[in-house]
């Protein structure tokens, strides 16, 4: 096995927050990913909220876009790096709270996937659904630091 394959197989074998300084500004929690599935938690703060109290639209598309990048590299267990090559959202009504986002692989292959996801507030309402597609590159030493 390689160093690099090593090194991601490691606890946890996906760390997006940590290696995302945006992400970890926010306040972004991985609670898991695999099998071309991924869950994130987002309790909302002030800062992260728009004129109207609700979360604002720039943190439901950066969360949505997270957890169906997780989906995607779960699928060729955290071996690839994705970039987002297109991205698409309803926004249904406002959130408040703890959310929660659901991410799944719903097609594609060795190079690119087909995802959709979508948030629920603390009652486990949908409060936006996304769908996106994802362009597969192999893991470089440079992508680990």
């Amino acid at each position: 096995m390689t160093a690099t394959v090593e090194l991601l197989r490691r606890d946890p074998p996906h760390d997006p927050v940590n290696r995302n300084p945006f992400l970890k500004m926010i306040g972004l929690t991985l609670e898991e990913a695999a099998g071309g599935k991924a869950r994130y938690t987002l309790d909302l703060r002030p800062e992260l909220v728009n004129v109207h109290h609700a979360a604002h639209g720039g943190v439901i598309m950066t969360v949505l876009d997270a957890v169906m990048a997780s989906a995607a590299v779960s699928v060729h267990d955290f071996t690839t790096i994705v970039m987002t090559i297109e991205m698409s959202i309803s926004f249904m009504r406002p959130g408040t709270g703890r959310l929660t986002m659901h991410g799944r692989v719903t097609g594609g292959g060795a190079t690119i996937s087909f995802c959709e996801g979508e948030i629920l507030n603390e009652e486990g309402v949908m409060i936006a659904k996304a769908l996106g597609s994802f362009k597969h590159r192999k893991i470089r030493h440079a992508d680990l630091t």
